[in-house]
């Protein structure tokens, strides 16, 4: 089985993930969802086009993209022999029909979270690996992420938590 990292390169592999197949013990407390913008004042004018913000991605709809993205990434038929637009078609029709909650999330708003859950993923998963080399004896699984997210937040210029520890556990253990 590849590591996250691997898949995140190659983009091959397959499976079938359900977020609650998974018991991750006590999360710390300063969970958060990520930070896609939130419902603003008026809609904003970009060209002649108006764009509205849309609220923050909530855990579910994090945890469902994730899963989306696995199963499409591990597609061993068609992980690498699809466009960009195909691929994110896939993730997007993946979404939308396993959603057990009110969502209109279209292809860019679901590109554009996947990379702020890939760049933060990718981040916690560097400090993570730092914590796992020092190989302290007597500390448990919970203490390990527990320093790794003191780490992340103190590298943070604005000294922002590691929010998507439900995401980083579905991708670790994939």
């Amino acid at each position: 089985m590849e590591s996250w990292v691997e898949l995140v390169e190659n983009n091959t592999g397959s499976t079938e993930l359900d977020a609650d197949e998974f018991n991750f013990g006590a999360m710390p407390t300063e969970q958060a969802s990520t930070d896609i913008p939130t419902e603003a004042s008026p809609p904003l004018k970009i060209g002649k086009k108006n764009k509205k913000r849309t609220k923050n991605f909530s855990e579910k709809e994090d945890i469902l993209l994730v899963l989306a993205w696995l199963e499409v990434s591990m597609d061993p038929v068609q992980s690498i022999d699809q466009t960009r637009s195909s691929y994110w078609q896939r993730i997007h029709e993946y979404y939308h029909k396993h959603k057990t909650f009110e969502s209109d999330r279209n292809i860019n708003s679901l590109s554009h979270c996947w990379g702020i859950i890939q760049g933060s993923v990718s981040k916690f998963c560097s400090w993570y690996s730092q914590v796992l080399r020092s190989n302290q004896s007597g500390v448990t699984e919970q203490d390990r992420i527990q320093q790794a997210c003191v780490l992340y937040k103190d590298a943070d210029p604005d000294n922002k938590s590691f929010g998507l520890l439900h995401c980083w556990n579905l991708l670790q253990h994939a």
